[in-house]
């Protein structure tokens, strides 16, 4: 009978658990768009030979957000990102243009908190893998992580609008142009920066 009882009673709780587990796992799929650049990493002393401009590019995902209260969660998932930036060549005299385009993998790590009603603010890390970049491709790095920063505001209890800024840390890439005037040959060493805007929906809420 002790045997019986003990096997009601495992039972019954990990039915509660996994409903415990299920309310509070929220999964869903976003997509948005993002205006990315490349910063320069100890810009040389030549700036007028190259620069680059942002432009936009677009993103999706699958989200999955474990809510440990009210107030705090932690969010994490699996994306898909496409970059594309203008690179420039001479932009004040003879300016010739060309543009970058970079498909990444990502994926955030980020805690959430609510400091007041439908409003959030989140902070982490992000990695993201080049999956296809430019033509040299030996002179970008395939691995990129960096800091994620932004906020987002609840439309519905299951729509979410958010804003979010990724910093790169490492250098992703290199560029070397040659200046006419000196004969010497300059490099340009990039980190990735972007700010992106993504509408998620959860299915599980």
């Amino acid at each position: 009978m002790p045997h019986a009882l003990s096997r009601v009673f495992f039972v019954v709780l990990l039915t509660f658990s996994a409903h415990a587990v299920s309310a509070q796992l929220k999964i869903g799929a976003g997509i948005g768009a993002q205006s990315s650049n490349l910063m320069l990493s100890e810009p040389p002393a030549s700036l007028d030979l190259a620069g680059t401009r942002s432009m936009l590019g677009a993103h999706a995902m699958l989200v999955g957000r474990y809510d440990f209260s009210d107030r705090f969660s932690v969010r994490s998932g699996l994306g898909f990102q496409r970059h594309r930036v203008s690179w420039i060549i001479d932009p004040v005299m003879n300016p010739e243009v060309f543009v970058f385009t970079m498909d990444y993998l990502n994926v955030p790590l980020v805690a959430q908190f609510v400091p007041i009603e439908r409003w959030h603010v989140t902070a982490g890390m992000e990695t993201r893998f080049l999956l296809a970049g430019p033509e040299e491709a030996e002179r970008w790095n395939r691995l990129d992580f960096g800091l994620l920063v932004g906020a987002g505001f609840d439309i519905l209890p299951e729509l979410v609008f958010k804003f979010e800024y990724f910093a790169g840390l490492p250098v992703v890439g290199r560029t070397s142009v040659l200046n006419e005037d000196s004969g010497d040959e300059v490099t340009y060493n990039y980190l990735n920066r972007s700010l992106q805007v993504s509408c998620i929906y959860y299915f599980c809420e």
